[in-house]
């Protein structure tokens, strides 16, 4: 049948006219076009599944730090994550997640895909400057190079949003936009507990 079907396309009896010869090979054209075009639309699609899958949105949306999101979904937070560990510290290191849409002026819209591979790989980005661990890339170096492609693709093909976000705050610098503390804290308890309102091991009713 494959082999009917194949003759009769490309070497068609004398009765067969060249027009519904052009119409076939037009028909096989555009099937192979949409079978391409199917192909990037699944890529963006996965990297739009492994971005969610990551996280990213709950860092890098404004107001989700806050668990309300009230911004565009990854075009960046104006609050800060503070990365020092000092808790009484009332200027700490704060950095502040980016605008990863594709506005070239306040986003990625200047990152090639290589870009931004290297920088979930490596931390290193578009300009140069290593990010902190705030940023869990060392994670991300455990990505396949599939996933880096799809990522990539999906955060490339992003409406732009002209969003400006703040540039990080070295520690002991004057701070004036909120931030919040992401970690694992160790809290000693005080010797008296007879003072605090649930003493350990025991919670009100």
């Amino acid at each position: 049948m494959q082999n009917f079907f194949l003759r009769r396309i490309f070497f068609p009896r004398r009765s067969t006219s060249y027009r519904r010869l052009a119409v076939r090979l037009t028909a096989l054209i555009l099937i192979s076009f949409a079978w391409t075009n199917s192909s990037a639309e699944t890529s963006i699609e996965r990297g739009e599944y492994l971005t969610n899958i990551l996280g990213c949105g709950g860092c890098h949306t404004e107001g989700a730090l806050l668990g309300n999101p009230t911004g565009q979904w990854l075009a960046g937070s104006r609050i800060g994550i503070a990365y020092t560990e000092d808790l009484d510290d009332i200027s700490p290191g704060i950095v502040f997640p980016g605008n990863l849409t594709a506005d070239k002026e306040t986003g990625l819209g200047r990152w090639s895909k290589d870009d931004i591979k290297t920088f979930l790989l490596t931390g290193m980005d578009h300009y140069g400057k290593q990010a902190t661990t705030v940023m869990p890339w060392p994670n991300y170096a455990y990505l396949q190079d599939q996933d880096l492609d799809d990522i990539a693709a999906f955060l490339k093909q992003l409406a732009p949003i002209k969003q400006t976000i703040p540039a990080s705050i070295t520690a002991g610098a004057p701070v004036n936009n909120a931030f919040v503390r992401i970690g694992v804290y160790l809290f000693v308890p005080e010797e008296d507990t007879e003072r605090r309102p649930n003493p350990p091991g025991e919670l009100n009713d």
